[in-house]
């Protein structure tokens, strides 16, 4: 599927399987997704663009100093963001689906503990390019080629998932082909591919009460994280992204992520397990992500929506 789809900004789902995958590509020219909302819920998960360093660096804090009352924020580097995400919807059907986005702007993101919210991006530079990304380790090889425009392919299925859990999936860039210390570098690294993650709480037949703290409860595995992906007042323009460390098996939103609901419909949580890693690419950052959609005890999507 071309991204010659996509408009600038917020995305617009493609029905897939039964969640609803995002990217939100503020300052590119692609946003992404992956498939329908299932049973009222809204199963919206898939990443915002990269970190602008390495993992150590995104765990430290801001770069760009902290705003008033304390809140902190971060500017990061034009980035390459490379995502797999698969999940079984509430009809126990399979789907998949992967991509590269190239974020051409500087972006400024607030830091909520573990979560983190894209606030605005500068101008985007004119043309950056990975050239061709490879992912292996999977099931089946995925090779996204630059459009020659900088774009890439959604690439995207169902009936089956690229990944079982446990596996370690590897990215490749060739770079761009202009070697300048201004263009994007060949790279390569590796994750572990994440287990099927099962969220007892909440129950995800109605969104929780706003009035207090939104605690989740899972069954905690091994070498990965818990990610969420947040909506408040249903404007996937504010997007929240949590990663928690899987082994905690609970979390509990911050009050600086709570305060942004509202009343009435729109509000919507989704969660996910995922394996990530983020790195360097000369001044570049890179973030590879791996995402697989959690279910609830029942089986089907743990994400929610509020009427």
């Amino acid at each position: 599927m071309s991204q010659g789809i996509w408009t600038r900004g917020v995305l617009n789902s493609v029905i897939v399987g039964a969640a609803s995958f995002f990217v939100v590509a503020c300052g590119s020219d692609t946003t992404s997704n992956g498939g329908p909302a299932g049973d009222g819920g809204a199963a919206g998960l898939g990443g915002q663009g990269g970190s602008g360093g390495t993992d150590d660096a995104a765990a430290a804090g801001g770069s760009g100093g902290g705003a008033g009352g304390g809140q902190q924020t971060e500017e990061r580097s034009p980035n390459v963001f490379v995502l797999v995400s698969q999940g079984t919807d509430n009809s126990h059907v399979m789907f998949w689906n992967a991509l590269v986005n190239i974020e051409r702007a500087s972006c400024s993101f607030r830091l909520m503990g573990p979560c983190e919210q894209k606030v605005k991006c500068g101008p985007p530079q004119a043309y950056l390019t990975a050239g061709t990304v490879r992912i292996n380790g999977g099931k089946a090889p995925l090779v996204f080629s630059d459009d020659g425009v900088g774009l890439y392919d959604v690439q995207q299925g169902a009936g089956a998932l690229l990944f079982d859990g446990g596996e370690t999936l590897t990215v490749t860039a060739d770079g761009s082909p202009v070697a300048g210390a201004d263009d994007i570098p060949k790279f390569n690294e590796a994750l572990q591919a994440p287990p099927l993650a099962v969220v007892n709480s909440p129950s995800f037949e109605d969104f929780p009460p706003i009035d207090a703290p939104i605690s989740l409860a899972w069954s905690p595995f091994q070498g990965g994280k818990v990610y969420l992906e947040i909506v408040p007042k249903g404007d996937i323009a504010t997007v929240i992204q949590c990663r928690v460390p899987s082994e905690a098996g609970t979390f509990t939103l911050p009050p600086e992520v709570m305060e942004q609901f509202s009343p009435g419909p729109g509000n919507c949580v989704s969660v996910a397990s995922a394996g990530d890693k983020r790195f360097q690419a000369g001044k570049f950052g890179v973030e590879f992500l791996a995402l697989y959609v959690a279910t609830r005890p029942d089986g089907k999507n743990a994400s929610v929506c509020s009427k």
